[in-house]
């Protein structure tokens, strides 16, 4: 994997004739790979983690993260082995209903093609599933785990609570690796963390500018970068240069597409396999994603630095989508996508509705329905699944896209 986007981002550098962050974006990508592989060779520390948990803490006790839903989706994606793979979970006994990316984790786990890790975190998060996900790691390669349990309200005790329980986290790591913890680096750690949050706010800013200077696609490379170099400086220096690219093209009137025509709110997460649907929105349609409420929203926290730990919890429920799913949904989900339809003059909206995902699927009336009566615009409702092409396909997918947009151009031209 780690050759493969190496030379994906050698063809974007000379394609770009120089290092634009979409080229950076593939580096970092390989960078993260290679590291692990290295980090295998060489016998050091790798600790494999579930979706919100942390790797703040990794990265301050030296030991390579490797986040399980990057490393198996992010191999089926590059390789375009969905098929494949889905098939080897069902031959393991998953359930279809279950997430696609679940089933993915667990499939190339069976098969043993993920690097087996000195211990695996995981804990209770919005994702139902990964309550449980750690311990499959546990059984199938033989490895400790640690749980974080993450309180479900957000306030003081709570926050003290989770506090707590990175404290607990930071002790086993220690005790498992050998590694101790460098305070005086964690804190540069987290400042970083929180660095990239402000830089992420500022780009979610940008996107929404007219016209949208941000590819369809680029909002899942940052939150990608986001979360996987949490807390480094290469994370840090990379979104500078997103916001950096971002800022000149507002400045000088520049959009993405070639004739922006649709501007769309993007509710949840477009499947890995019609990236280059999202291409085709943007140079044939003229359509751009403008908003992505459900991984943009950061809510508010500050490092204290008398209370690193305490910081760190604050950042995890402050953190865009965890934020989102914990609810009530009139709290945090639905005005969130109301507000940026109205502030960023979006005409429609695309809600990517996973059909394995109970949390995607029980949003979708109130979202479209706050989005109709508080907004003024309609919603396409897309049931697919994030990482299973066979729940609907390219060319479904695309007339159904395609005929949305034709209405809400009628719908336009009405209102004018």
């Amino acid at each position: 994997m780690a050759s493969i986007m190496a030379n994906i981002a050698e063809r974007h550098r000379n394609r770009q004739n120089g290092e634009s962050s979409e080229t950076v974006y593939y580096e970092l990508m390989a960078r993260y790979f290679k590291r692990i592989q290295d980090a295998q060779k060489e016998g050091n520390p790798v600790v494999a983690y579930g979706g919100f948990v942390p790797p703040e803490i990794f990265y301050a006790l030296d030991i390579v993260p490797m986040q399980m839903e990057s490393v198996s989706n992010g191999t089926v994606a590059t390789l375009k082995i969905h098929d494949e793979v889905l098939a080897l979970s069902q031959d393991i006994g998953q359930w279809f209903n279950t997430c696609s990316s679940r089933r993915i984790e667990a499939a190339m786990l069976a098969q043993g093609w993920i690097p087996r890790p000195y211990a695996i975190v995981w804990g209770n998060n919005s994702c139902d599933p990964n309550a449980k996900a750690g311990y499959l790691i546990e059984n199938l390669y033989g490895v400790p785990g640690f749980f974080l349990d993450r309180p479900y309200n957000v306030n003081e005790k709570d926050r003290k609570y989770y506090a707590e329980e990175l404290g607990e986290l930071v002790q086993f790591l220690e005790r498992l690796t050998g590694n101790k913890m460098d305070w005086s680096r964690f804190r540069q750690v987290v400042e970083n963390a929180w660095k990239m949050a402000q830089l992420h706010r500022e780009i979610c800013d940008l996107q929404g500018a007219s016209p949208c200077p941000m590819s369809n696609r680029q909002g899942s490379q940052v939150v990608a970068i986001g979360s996987m170099y949490s807390g480094t400086e290469d994370g840090v220096n990379y979104l500078q240069r997103v916001r950096d690219e971002l800022q000149a093209c507002v400045k000088n009137g520049v959009g993405f597409a070639h004739q922006e025509k649709h501007r769309l709110i993007g509710l949840f997460h477009a499947p890995t396999y019609v990236l280059k649907i999202m291409d085709w929105m943007e140079r044939e349609q003229g359509a751009v994603i403008v908003a992505e409420p459900f991984s943009s929203h950061w809510g508010d926290w500050q490092v204290e630095t008398n209370d690193l730990l305490g910081s760190l919890a604050a950042k995890c429920f402050a953190l865009p989508n965890s934020r989102q799913l914990h609810g009530p949904a009139y709290q945090a989900a639905i005005p969130d996508a109301v507000g940026d339809a109205l502030r960023y003059k979006a005409n429609g909206a695309i809600y990517w509705a996973n059909v394995t995902c109970p949390q995607c699927l029980s949003m979708i009336r109130l979202l479209t329905d706050a989005l109709q009566e508080k907004a003024g615009i309609p919603t396409l409702v897309l049931h697919m699944d994030t990482m299973d092409p066979s729940s609907a396909s390219h060319e479904e997918i695309k007339a159904k896209i395609e005929d949305f947009l034709e209405r809400s151009s009628k719908r336009k031209k009405q209102l004018v």
